[in-house]
């Protein structure tokens, strides 16, 4: 998914497979789960917001953010293999 402006969204978010996107702020409102733990990831490129937990109740393979993120809640990958893998990478 690409977008130059912003993107959010208010409902549950659950990843089917793995998902990379580009927005200028992503915005998630509810929470983010895979479908199988360890199995689905998020990349995003771009300013992150979580207003709540992701991968609480199916942890995710990984979870990257280029710009700033704020996290609300608490954050959970895949401890069980290489991946489980959580960047941020702005300052």
């Amino acid at each position: 998914m690409t977008s130059s402006g912003t993107q959010a969204y208010h409902s549950p978010v659950t990843l089917g497979s793995d998902v990379a996107m580009t927005a200028s702020t992503a915005t998630f409102d509810n929470t983010v789960n895979a479908t199988v733990a360890g199995v689905q990831g998020l990349g995003i490129t771009g300013n992150a917001v979580f207003s709540n937990t992701v991968g609480a109740a199916v942890a995710l393979d990984y979870l990257t953010v280029s710009g700033t993120t704020s996290l609300a809640n608490n954050v959970t990958t895949n401890t069980a293999s290489a991946s489980g893998i959580q960047t941020y990478t702005a300052p």
